[in-house]
């Protein structure tokens, strides 16, 4: 599945960055999710990993502690490196810590929204579980 590319994110909805401990390797700009009392990727062939609470602003080890952006509805986010579909929807990616383009997900990975594209750099954030892919 292809997935976007982040290479920065700016805050248009401002919020206080929260610093997580990692449970396992991340890159920055991964989506994660708290799994225990430590933060490992969000992946669509997991249900238990596939509803992320945050970005990573930065990568890090196993215990690491890093900065990162929460992911919670209703928020704003300039993204660099993707060129965004306007209205169209990105979920958890099948590969560990990424997004996809929603019609990239294949039959049995969990659908999770991630967010919609606002303008071509803009995403809203819309987190949401929906289902199990299906055939279209």
């Amino acid at each position: 599945m292809p997935n976007i590319t982040i290479t920065d994110v700016q805050q248009i909805t401002k919020v206080t960055p929260t610093s997580l401990v990692l449970g396992e390797t991340c890159a920055a700009f991964d989506i994660v999710q708290q799994i225990g009392s430590k933060y490992e990727r969000s992946i669509a062939t997991d249900a238990a990993k596939g509803k992320p609470s945050h970005i990573l602003m930065q990568g890090g080890d196993d215990t690491d502690l890093v900065v990162a952006l929460p992911l919670a509805n209703g928020l704003q986010y300039t993204l660099t490196g993707p060129t965004l579909v306007v209205a169209a929807q990105y979920v958890v990616s099948a590969t560990a810590g990424k997004i996809a383009e929603r019609a990239d997900l294949t039959v049995g990975q969990f659908l999770t929204d991630v967010l919609k594209g606002s303008t071509a750099a803009i995403a809203d954030i819309q987190i949401e579980e929906t289902e199990i892919a299906e055939p279209a």
